[in-house]
């Protein structure tokens, strides 16, 4: 993986409808995201073109195409939300 990163998303946080395609993230083309917690309220993940929202539950991945897959958080409503995403290069 090309980058790995320990998130902390505190109440009022929340990430809008996006892919990654800055930031030193182009070159990744698939996230891996393992959820540490699920006491929090809020702060689902979502993927809009496809309908799709997950609540987190402790120690479960996401796996999905950040380059080219529109996703998102929901507001963080209450407690922290404690994540581990990796950024991905497809291999061939």
């Amino acid at each position: 993986c090309l980058q790995a990163q320990l998130q902390t998303w505190v109440p009022g946080s929340y990430s809008g409808k996006h892919v990654h395609n800055k930031n030193n993230r182009e070159d990744g083309d698939y996230n891996i995201i393992l959820y540490l917690n699920e006491d929090y309220e809020g702060g689902e993940f979502f993927l809009p073109d496809y309908n799709v929202k997950v609540k987190p539950v402790t120690g479960i991945s996401v796996i999905f195409n950040g380059r080219d897959i529109y996703h998102g958080v929901t507001k963080i409503e209450k407690s922290n939300r404690y994540g581990l995403i990796l950024w991905c290069k497809s291999i061939g």
